[in-house]
């Protein structure tokens, strides 16, 4: 587990990986990254910055919206598993516009079953809002802001990695630690303003132990209060 400055961050250091592994003959040329429909624009972007023009295939998984059904999402997924020689896949698991709570488990499980070498879950969203079991996904890779539902000051994102992946790559900015593997090198990718990242103990803690005036968790209070804002511009409109 690393802290990396935000998500676009966290994501370049993947992508740089992934690019690499184009760059370098490790992936077949007619290998593909997977990306869905909602994915964040700014990893998008990064990510036809780097990998596509290493000569990797960019294909989308379409996620409806309204989304019909978890079962939906799954099939337009294994279609496009199926159709494409994916390598690697880069997922949501809660999107941000618009705002959808993805069966991330079974989305990664798929990928896997399909061969895909390395999933990579943007979940920027996820602490403070969502449950998300590391262990229980499985996907390699993992970020999520703490800034965001967490409690922490800006900026401050969880990145979480495979430990053998951690030792071969590289964080996003180059500095005085590199080759030592992305643990060492984010401790110090170059003079910045590092309170944000002493504070996120500190955060987790306050988190871990919140309730509101119901006695619900940060993820039960907050997919009430969805449901109740939900309802009433449902109504109206």
């Amino acid at each position: 587990v690393c802290l990396v400055e935000n998500a676009t961050v966290a994501s370049m250091t993947v992508f740089n990986r992934w690019t690499w592994a184009f760059v370098e003959g490790r992936c077949a040329k007619d290998g593909a990254i997977l990306i869905l429909s909602v994915i964040y624009k700014a990893c998008e972007y990064s990510l036809r910055a780097t990998c596509a023009r290493a000569g990797a295939q960019v294909v989308v998984v379409d996620v409806p919206f309204p989304t019909p059904s978890r079962e939906s999402v799954l099939a337009s997924l294994e279609q496009t598993l199926q159709q494409h020689n994916v390598r690697f896949a880069f997922l949501d698991h809660v999107s941000s516009q618009p705002a959808i709570e993805l069966p991330i488990k079974e989305m990664v499980r798929l990928c896997h079953q399909y061969g895909v070498e390395e999933v990579c879950v943007d979940g920027s969203h996820t602490i403070g809002s969502a449950r998300y079991d590391i262990e229980e996904v499985g996907a390699e890779w993992f970020f999520s802001n703490l800034h965001k539902w967490g409690f922490a000051p800006t900026t401050a994102t969880l990145l979480h990695g495979k430990r053998e992946l951690l030792k071969q790559t590289s964080h996003a900015i180059i500095s005085w630690n590199h080759g030592q593997g992305l643990t060492h090198e984010s401790l110090f990718p170059g003079t910045r303003d590092f309170s944000a990242f002493l504070s996120v103990p500190a955060a987790v803690d306050y988190l871990s132990g919140w309730r509101s005036d119901r006695g619900e968790t940060s993820e039960v209070f907050c997919r009430r209060r969805v449901r109740e804002a939900a309802s009433k511009l449902a109504k109206a409109w």
